[in-house]
């Protein structure tokens, strides 16, 4: 149940942070800069990257495109993916979301409520098949659940800290509340 409402929060933050992104990008024209010669822009309601020539670098064909971690997450026909500004595919579009951290990570979320780790070259630090992964208030940990509700905390580069072998009731800067074979832990 504790899971299941925290997927539940969760699920309608980033909701409604995405229909409120929208709601803003969609009322007015659009038009940001990324790099030193490189826009996002938005035509007939599509999103793409310019240059400052106007010549298109990633085609406007994209929902949504938002610039984190020196990479664009996209969005397109409802799943998000990440490319780099040279429109080179990083991430496949195949992710109900995708959401940055520090350190270069994103945190990705299918549709089936699975979560994994990545970095920004693409690279798996943790695999896809987490119930969570969240990290710390500074993102330099990521605390996991498992299908079978136990609990474990990795580093930034995916190295345990802690093996998934305890059920975490809250974290508390840097302090996880915590059970183990019915002990409570802190």
């Amino acid at each position: 149940m504790r899971h299941f409402m925290k997927t539940v929060i969760k699920t309608k933050i980033v909701t409604l942070l995405i229909f409120f992104n929208w709601i803003l990008l969609f009322s007015q024209e659009y038009k940001t800069q990324i790099e030193e010669n490189k826009f996002i822009e938005r035509r007939n309601n599509k999103f793409g990257i310019v240059n400052t020539q106007n010549k298109i670098i990633v085609p406007f064909e994209y929902e949504f495109i938002d610039f984190k971690n020196s990479k664009l997450i996209v969005r397109k026909k409802e799943l998000n993916g990440v490319i780099d500004t040279d429109n080179k595919e990083i991430i496949p579009i195949k992710y109900q979301y995708i959401l940055p951290r520090n350190h270069n990570r994103f945190i990705l979320w299918t549709k089936n409520s699975e979560f994994g780790l990545t970095d920004t070259s693409g690279k798996i630090i943790l695999p896809v098949k987490y119930k969570s992964v969240s990290s710390n208030k500074n993102d330099d940990f990521y605390l996991t659940e498992n299908k079978n509700g136990y609990c474990g905390v990795f580093d930034i580069n995916g190295n345990i800290i802690f093996p998934e072998e305890y059920i975490f009731y809250t974290e508390d800067n840097y302090k996880i509340f915590a059970t183990k074979n019915n002990k409570a832990l802190i």
